[in-house]
């Protein structure tokens, strides 16, 4: 039998937890991360086949996808992340949006990712715990990459924030550190720059801000997982993730939102507003002829408000 790192005690595998060569008792895990979730042996076995969150988040991506591609309105209307609808202060769309997909192929392997990984973690840490990571992570991502003036669907968001998390915990967690083998890890990584080369190189449009942001979060929810203050430091996580989606109702940097905040004053009758936002978009984005008609007719109705004419 193997032996305990820490304490040197002889326990059988089944009953250790960490990587191989970093082996420890469930008493020293304990007691050297006591705030860490200790998987318990007594699960239902269909829970433990068919976890309820990641079954749903599954059937859900699958069926809503199917409708988004067959042009149903009313998935178009109210799911979909577009960008007008979340400035305007829908933000249910950045979580929402992440269970359509582009294509089949996007589909199949997020579907595959959300499984191997969703799968695991949720049996970890338990069903009520995932549903908050899930929407942390898939409402965080998105709105991510719409800061950075880009859109996106999908649950690779959430799959690259399950890799972050899975892969800080593969130091101290039997099943992270047997889901994050050497050639998993590589892979993620070497699809996730693959993902950018074929962005930049226009064979295929991808959020890879998504991933990244995704990633950077599932490593800091595993992080918070193992620190002292564990309830705390993952509310700091969860809203952080909040705070990615506030941010989208004001993003004065992208040209686009500041020309949809002109359209707004427009439709509101204050000119002197729209002309302020449209020359903010103009500045950010020279040479758009229909920006600048819009210019040039707001600066002459302004100046038909000036001298009183109708």
């Amino acid at each position: 039998m193997p032996r305990c790192v820490d304490c040197g005690a002889e326990t059988p595998r089944e009953e250790m937890y960490g990587p191989p060569d970093e082996l420890r008792c469930r008493a020293c895990v304990q007691q050297r991360f006591p705030t860490t979730n200790v998987p318990t042996r007594h699960r239902s076995t269909v829970l433990r086949r068919w976890p309820p969150v990641t079954t749903a988040v599954v059937v859900a991506a699958v069926a809503l996808t199917l409708l988004f591609w067959s042009h149903a309105p009313l998935v178009r209307r109210w799911l979909v992340a577009d960008p007008d609808r979340v400035w305007d202060g829908q933000l249910w769309r950045l979580g929402t949006s992440a269970l359509l997909h582009a294509n089949v192929i996007h589909l199949a392997f997020d579907v595959w990712f959300i499984w191997l990984f969703g799968k695991a973690t949720e049996q970890w840490m338990g069903s009520p715990r995932f549903v908050g990571f899930f929407v942390a992570t898939a409402v965080g991502p998105l709105a991510a990459e719409l800061l950075a003036g880009g859109t996106g669907v999908g649950l690779s968001g959430v799959g690259y924030a399950l890799f972050g998390f899975l892969y800080a915990l593969r130091r101290e967690e039997e099943f992270a550190a047997e889901l994050m083998t050497p050639s998993v890890v590589s892979t993620l990584v070497f699809w996730f720059f693959l993902c950018i080369v074929l962005t930049y190189t226009h064979i295929m449009p991808v959020a890879n801000v998504a991933h990244g942001a995704g990633a950077v979060i599932g490593w800091l929810f595993g992080r918070a997982v193992l620190a002292r203050h564990r309830l705390i430091a993952a509310t700091i996580v969860s809203l952080l993730c909040a705070a990615l989606a506030a941010a989208t109702l004001y993003m004065p940097w992208n040209w686009e939102y500041d020309w949809h905040r002109a359209d707004k004053y427009v439709a509101a009758g204050d000119y002197a507003r729209a002309l302020d936002w449209y020359e903010r978009a103009d500045r950010l984005h020279p040479g758009n002829e229909q920006l600048e008609n819009n210019i040039e007719l707001i600066k002459r109705d302004l100046q038909f408000q000036q001298e009183g004419r109708p």
